[in-house]
C-alpha cells in the first residue's frame, strides 16, 4: 500500500512539474525542424537528446514491475543536468531531484518510525502478557480463596447445627432434671 502511495505521489509530482514547465515558455517556443546535417551528426554520435534522456529517466521511475532505485534516478538526473545545462528540462530535473531527496528523507523517517513502533509493540506485548499472567494468578488465588472460604462456611454451618443440637439436648436434659 505504501509503495502504491509513493508511486502516486511521485507521479503527481512529476505531472505537476512537467505541467508547470509545459505552461511556461516551452510551449511558446516555435518548434524548429532539425537540419539534415544535424540529424546525420546526431546519428553518428549516437548520443540521446535531452528529451530522450529525460524520458528514459522517467521510465525508470514509472517501472511498475519493481520498486525504482531512486539513488540511481538521482545520479541520472545529476548527470543529465551536468550534460545538458541549457536544456528546458533542467528545472524539472532539479525539482525532481529535490522531490526525490525529500522522499528519501521521508522514507528514512518512516523506517525509523516503523522500527520504533515495532520496539514499542514488542514492549507493549510483553507488558500485556505480564498483565495477563498477573490476572491469571489473581484469578487462581481468588478461586482458591473462594474454595477455602466456602469450606470454612460449610464447616461453620455444621458447627452451628451441632451447637443447636447440643442446646436442644441441654434444654431437654434440663427439663428432665427439674
Amino acid at each position: 500500500m505504501l509503495i502504491i502511495l509513493k508511486r502516486w505521489f511521485l507521479l503527481a509530482m512529476i505531472v505537476a512539474i512537467l505541467g508547470g514547465c509545459a505552461s511556461s515558455s516551452a510551449l511558446n517556443k516555435p518548434h524548429r525542424q532539425p537540419a539534415l546535417s544535424d540529424l546525420s551528426e546526431q546519428a553518428q554520435t549516437q548520443e540521446p537528446s535531452d528529451r530522450e534522456l529525460m524520458n528514459e529517466i522517467l521510465s525508470i521511475i514509472n517501472n511498475n514491475e519493481k520498486e525504482p532505485d531512486y539513488e540511481e534516478v538521482k545520479i541520472c538526473l545529476q548527470s543529465f543536468v551536468a550534460q545538458y545545462p541549457q536544456s528546458e528540462w533542467v528545472a524539472p530535473a532539479q525539482a525532481l531531484m529535490a522531490t526525490l531527496n525529500k522522499m528519501t528523507v521521508l522514507q528514512t523517517a518512516l523506517i525509523s518510525e516503523k522500527t520504533r513502533s515495532e520496539v514499542d509493540h514488542a514492549k507493549l506485548s510483553k507488558e500485556l502478557n505480564a498483565l495477563r499472567d498477573g490476572i491469571r494468578k489473581r484469578e487462581e488465588e481468588h478461586s482458591s480463596e473462594t474454595a477455602r472460604l466456602q469450606q470454612e462456611n460449610d464447616q461453620l454451618k455444621k458447627d452451628i447445627e451441632q451447637l443447636k443440637n447440643l442446646e436442644i439436648r441441654l434444654e431437654k436434659r434440663g427439663k428432665r432434671l427439674r
